[in-house]
């Protein structure tokens, strides 16, 4: 069987398992807002069911693309579309390209097989060259070095050179589960100016094999499946910042949409346990079971400005689990803007908390200079 027409055959048998996959979103059968890269603030992504070929895809509307399954499979994954295909064809029954009735498809709802977990040994070696990391930078001129690498060692970031943005390197944001299993790692590229993550706008474009074109970056990576050095892995994502609940147990969970604003948080509010979902609809925080998580725990959700009554809702399923919940309105109510964070409330210019300004400690230029790097992000 010829390429693109196993690669029409698993879009149209399989396409929307395919596209929940690599979204973490149960797809309904009409259009639904959708963030495939989790690379916009707000969504342009909308689902839709099928085309006249009968293939479901994801429309763009800012690019006025579509994105269908093999393509997104691809590019989450990072991978040749003949990779791509060959391995969807394996994980759905197809062998050499034939459909063989002795390897029947799998249910569109088919039980996951048991996770993966990436060895420690593996991500350690990242575990460095914060001389040259752009969120250890900026969050080092706001609350000093020593205080920035108590954060690093209580989340266990570390850096990638998968991308050099204004001089520095990536971050990476290791997800840990309540005991300490390593699910995935998230790799950010972040300003170490203004702290933010790069736009995609900001990045070279990245040539798409398929196309022969060069494509915008989505300026995030998940390095589990490479760090793993597996062609098929199976990695689960959880909460950032979950291996929290055991380690202080007795700490209140406060969860926020952004890692970086969970990490800076938890400097200015030692008192709680910090989790981020990762986006507004990233992880697919309000999964049932991702809830399961926070069971027993007293938990406050603080959503970004504009999301206040979304996470209302999403969080009513919550309550049957936890011991206490509550879902704050600060910063609906004192968002100067659109588009805020708690981040960005509690990190303007200077700021106040019981009584105290804060000013940053500038950290020292002169240790900004070349720096070998010999990890494996």
């Amino acid at each position: 069987m010829k390429l693109t027409t196993l690669c029409d055959h698993l879009e149209i048998e399989f396409g929307t398992h395919i596209l929940e996959s690599v979204t973490g979103v149960e797809l309904r059968q009409g259009g639904q807002p959708i963030r495939l890269f989790d690379t916009t603030k707000h969504s342009a992504e909308v689902f839709y069911r099928n085309d006249q070929r009968g293939k479901p895809y994801i429309q763009n509307f800012q690019t006025g693309t579509r994105i269908y399954p093999v393509t997104a499979y691809a590019q989450v994954h990072r991978l040749t579309m003949t990779d791509a295909i060959y391995e969807l064809a394996r994980t759905y029954g197809l062998e050499d390209g034939y459909y063989t009735s002795r390897q029947p498809f799998p249910p569109r709802n088919a039980p996951s097989t048991k996770p993966d977990y990436i060895p420690n040994e593996r991500y350690e070696p990242c575990r460095q060259g914060f001389q040259r990391n752009g969120l250890f930078i900026w969050l080092s001129t706001m609350f000093g070095v020593s205080e920035t690498y108590k954060a690093f060692e209580l989340y266990r970031l570390g850096t990638s050179k998968h991308w050099v943005f204004e001089n520095m390197f990536a971050t990476t944001l290791p997800q840990y589960d309540q005991v300490n299993n390593l699910c995935q790692i998230k790799v950010i590229p972040f300003s170490p100016k203004t702290g933010r993550r790069a736009k995609p706008e900001q990045l070279p474009p990245r040539l798409n094999r398929k196309t022969n074109h060069y494509e915008p970056d989505p300026g995030v990576w998940f390095a589990g499946k490479y760090l793993l050095r597996k062609k098929k892995v199976h990695l689960e994502q959880c909460y950032f910042g979950l291996h929290l609940i055991s380690l202080y147990p007795k700490k209140k969970v406060a969860f926020v949409e952004g890692e970086s604003t969970a990490i800076t948080a938890s400097i200015v509010y030692p008192e709680f346990n910090w989790l981020a979902s990762g986006g507004s609809t990233g992880n697919s925080w309000n999964n049932s079971d991702k809830f399961k998580a926070l069971a027993g725990c007293e938990v406050v959700l603080w959503p970004d400005s504009g999301k206040f009554e979304e996470w209302s809702k999403k969080a009513i399923p919550l309550e049957g689990l936890v011991t206490k919940l509550a879902v704050s309105d600060y910063v609906e109510k004192h968002a100067y803007k659109s588009n805020l964070d708690l981040r960005d409330l509690l990190c303007l210019p200077q700021w106040n908390i019981e009584g105290h300004t804060i000013y940053g400690e500038p950290l020292a230029l002169e240790i900004l200079q070349d720096y070998p790097p010999d990890w494996d992000c």
